[in-house]
């Protein structure tokens, strides 16, 4: 019988039993540390060689998830598992995402930089400028657009309102009952 070693006695995949931080956090007796592969997110025993699952997902630099399982784990279906019954994990995948988007958003900014510093041709120097200089890349951090207020909702009733009675008059014009 071959041994899986994300797997534990039961056959079942291992999830905080994958993570040192995780177990110790944890008090549980009925886990061996020893056989925790990864630490989460700090390495809490100095001199431990185990890699820190985090600092490896964050290299990959991809959301998805799916290269981290494929090279960490025991594939994707594992991945999911784990996302599925911890929720500590699942917590921390999606803050590693939002650093991974910050990253991709601060590597664009820079090319984009690069771009008003020394492209070739005016638009593009012009268009990456004015990129920067308006902070479209800030766009999505601000409040989102919420419901029309009731002025907003009355006026376009009014300008809907004045827009049929324009055409009805035209209408009853080409009747020729006006």
């Amino acid at each position: 019988m071959t041994l899986n070693k994300f797997k534990g006695r039961n056959n079942v995949w291992k999830t905080m039993g994958l993570f040192a931080d995780v177990l110790l956090q944890s008090q549980r007796t009925d886990y061996d540390l020893d056989q925790a592969m990864f630490w989460l997110n700090d390495r809490m025993i100095e001199g431990d060689s185990r890699p820190v699952f985090r600092d490896l997902y964050l290299q990959l630099k991809d959301p998805t998830g799916v290269r981290a399982a494929q090279l960490y784990l025991d594939g994707f279906t594992h991945f999911e598992y784990v996302m599925a019954m911890a929720p500590w994990f699942k917590e921390a995948v999606e803050q590693w995402n939002r650093e991974i988007d910050t990253m991709f958003k601060a590597e664009a900014l820079e090319r984009v930089r690069s771009l008003a510093e020394g492209a070739e041709g005016e638009a593009v120097m012009l268009a990456a400028n004015k990129y920067l200089a308006n902070g479209e890349y800030n766009k999505d951090r601000g409040p989102k657009r919420g419901r029309p207020s009731a002025r907003e909702v009355e006026g376009e009733l009014k300008r809907q309102a004045r827009s049929v009675s324009v055409v009805d008059a035209d209408f009853q014009r080409m009747k020729g009952t006006n």
